[in-house]
């Protein structure tokens, strides 16, 4: 498909996204421990079962984006990306689920 601007760690959180929408009890994070996920300065992505609803109170389709790989724009305008700058490790991407 299309590319745009993202990296696996966003892609995984946004489509988890989509998993858990509507879920009040779920929060996830996917991070890339060297601070840069794919092309970009964001590290990674947190989202949880409201992402997809806010994402739409923008005008935003989730899906969509996901499908051009065009993560970052997303996470970006709702503020979920998770920037740490260059960590000078890596030593694998961190994926974190919370169930409450």
């Amino acid at each position: 498909g299309e590319s745009g601007e993202g990296g696996r760690n966003q892609e995984l959180a946004l489509s988890f996204s989509l998993m858990i929408d509507g879920n009040e009890h779920i929060v996830a994070a996917s991070v890339a421990t060297d601070g840069t996920d794919g092309p970009t300065d964001i590290a990674g992505g947190i989202v949880d079962g409201y992402t997809v609803k806010r994402a739409e109170g923008l005008g935003i389709d989730v899906a969509e984006h996901i499908a051009k790989h065009s993560s970052s724009y997303v996470l970006k305008r709702l503020k979920d990306a998770v920037y740490t700058g260059p960590t000078g490790t890596n030593v694998m991407d961190l994926r974190v689920f919370i169930v409450i």
